[in-house]
């Protein structure tokens, strides 16, 4: 597991390397191109955070239905295949709804943190690129 993760930590890396290097060459020769490309790269992400939060909303919605299948999904999995023919009340307690809010942010925080991160490198290169029609 370690040596694929390590494969895949630097594949990641070469991979913003060549977006890089692709991006200093459009920067160079095509100024406008490239500012038309940052504004697409920062709106592709607040739409991409604005649909993490539109999920995360969701799911801390009780009666939506990826709330519900999610919930589900976790009671069967907190009984197990081999117990056959016992009540399944997990859910209906406020308590289980408490740890699967919890588990269900986590991991749509974590994401959204990604594409926050990434949209405040994008801010930033626009500010260089384009500093009079800062973040149209």
């Amino acid at each position: 597991m370690q040596k694929t993760a390590a494969i895949q930590r630097a594949e990641k890396k070469e991979l913003q390397r060549k977006e890089q290097e692709k991006a200093e060459e459009m920067k160079k020769n095509n100024p406008q191109a490239y500012i038309q490309s940052l504004y697409a790269k920062r709106t592709e992400t607040m739409e991409k955070i604005e649909e993490i939060k539109r999920r995360k909303q969701e799911l801390t919605s009780r009666g939506s239905t990826a709330s519900q299948r999610r919930m589900q999904t976790i009671a069967a999995l907190s009984i197990g295949s081999d117990k056959k023919g016992v009540e399944d009340t997990f859910g209906k307690s406020d308590n289980d709804w408490e740890v699967y809010r919890g588990i269900s942010r986590d991991a749509l925080e974590d994401e959204e943190d990604e594409y926050q991160q990434q949209l405040a490198e994008v801010e930033e290169l626009l500010t260089v690129a384009d500093p009079c029609n800062i973040f149209l």
